[in-house]
């Protein structure tokens, strides 16, 4: 039993050193990436998108320092950021042309990685009620309310 902690814990050691973020949860951000890439794959088959022709960079190298600054700024500690840029870029190379494509033959613009000024999101927007706070000024629930006797 001990073995399999330690090894767990070697691959874990090892992941962490290999990708960008650190504290994340390495086989679900494998398997989520692998599941997005896959379905934009898909999707630009069946709809038969065309090869994108040009190759517009949604993140330039101005919006990644922007958004590694947020990120640390947030509390997210990052690898060295020459490592983790290139495994970006390789990451990206994998998904953004089929995504491009998708975007040419839907006839939408993809929004760029990192937003000029900050909007609420969706789940926070609702035709008839005031927009919900962001998520880190939530109210919490804590037992003793109304709403859980």
């Amino acid at each position: 039993m001990d073995f399999s902690f330690d090894m767990s814990e070697e691959y874990r050691q090892a992941y962490r050193r290999r990708f960008a973020w650190r504290d994340c949860h390495p086989p679900q951000a494998q398997v989520t990436f692998a599941m997005a890439r896959h379905a934009a794959v898909d999707l630009a088959l069946i709809l038969r998108a065309s090869a994108p022709i040009s190759g517009e960079d949604r993140l330039p190298p101005a919006a990644l320092q922007a958004m590694r600054k947020t990120l640390e700024e947030a509390g997210v500690s990052l690898h060295e950021e020459k490592t983790a840029d290139e495994k970006l870029r390789e990451l990206r190379g994998m998904y953004e042309p089929f995504v491009q494509a998708l975007a040419g033959r839907l006839l939408l613009t993809l929004p760029p990685f990192v937003p000029a000024q900050q909007t609420p999101d969706n789940w926070q927007r609702s035709a008839w009620m005031r927009p919900a706070p962001g998520i880190g000024r939530l109210p919490l629930a804590w037992g003793n309310e109304e709403h859980f006797s």
